[in-house]
């Protein structure tokens, strides 16, 4: 392989590469802001513009409040920058519609991901201790609380992948499916229920925008960094999602073989796939939260875990 084809695969694997990040950063807001739209249309409530939500991240000039009522956390103020730069990996290592990409380095491990997720919450429990308020932080203790009662439950669905497919990597979850004839439906029916655990976990992360508002130890620019750092993470779970209902319809790069012209041809029908699957959650979520099923955490953790270990045991039956 010559050196100027090598330069065009690296130029085609970061183009690729950039467009798989950019699209879940730029369209975290907008999807936040289509869940909320679809959620007030269904509950009867007023309705906001579904780019409301991005504009609030850009034009907050006239959002901040007054400075002498913004407490400073100044040893702790980098933490919100750096929910947001993991948010910013998340979204980097999480295959939305095309797969591969970093699992040469191994990052897109489905327990990585997983950890980097819950480790945000964490980060806003650590900034409301550089000026505790005892009301604020039983709120920020709660939420972590609601985030790590659905960390035994991902473990197991980890275990689930691993069995299914031989593997934790998403991208080669991606690759088992697409070289796997006939299609396997006994490691896909686990898929789908472990979409169904994560559609559970993710319920929560819709609660933060009302928690967060509440908090009055957090400087405005601090809130809206972490509100924007969990849009990203709505968006990487929604992204796991559709990749566990439909595999096959993401790209995915071989670093042995690369074909641009097959790539390019099916990078359209991956993005619009990828869409579709968002919208189409988004909905399935705005409906089971209108009509108000499962209002306590312990108890969509316990049917996680439920449904996680039902899992198993269809792909034990299923090898029988």
């Amino acid at each position: 392989m010559g050196l100027p084809l090598i330069v065009l695969y690296i130029s085609f694997f970061g183009l690729i590469f950039l467009l798989n990040w950019g699209c879940v950063v730029y369209l975290a807001p907008w999807v936040m802001g289509l869940e909320q739209w679809l959620e007030d249309r269904l509950q009867g409530k007023p309705t906001t513009p579904i780019h409301f939500r991005r504009l609030t991240y850009f034009n907050t000039s006239n959002s901040h409040p007054p400075q002498s009522k913004i407490v400073s956390t100044s040893s702790l103020s980098f933490l919100p920058v750096l929910a947001l730069s993991i948010a910013f990996l998340l979204a980097a290592i999480t295959p939305a519609f095309a797969s591969g990409l970093c699992s040469g380095f191994g990052i897109d491990n489905f327990f990585l991901i997983i950890y980097l997720l819950l480790t945000l919450p964490f980060f806003m429990l650590l900034s409301g201790y550089g000026k505790p308020a005892f009301i604020d932080i039983r709120t920020l203790q709660f939420f972590l609380f609601d985030n790590i009662l659905f960390l035994p439950t991902l473990f197991v669905v980890g275990i689930i992948l691993k069995l299914t497919t031989n593997e934790v990597s998403l991208g080669k979850i991606v690759v088992f499916f697409h070289s796997s004839n006939p299609f396997p439906m006994m490691a896909y029916c686990p898929l789908l229920t472990s979409a169904f655990v994560v559609l559970l976990m993710t319920w929560n992360v819709l609660d933060f925008k009302d928690r967060v508002n509440t908090i009055k130890i957090l400087k405005t620019s601090d809130k809206l960094l972490y509100l924007y750092a969990y849009d990203i993470q709505f968006l990487v779970m929604l992204s796991l999602i559709s990749l566990f209902i439909w595999p096959n319809s993401l790209i995915y790069f071989d670093t042995s073989h690369i074909n641009i012209v097959t790539t390019l041809c099916a990078l359209p029908f991956a993005v619009l796939a990828w869409i579709a699957k968002i919208v189409f959650t988004c909905v399935i979520l705005a409906i089971f939260r209108s009509i108000y099923l499962l209002t306590a955490n312990a108890y969509k953790a316990r049917l996680a875990f439920i449904v996680s270990i039902v899992s198993i045991i269809t792909y034990f039956t299923g090898l029988k």
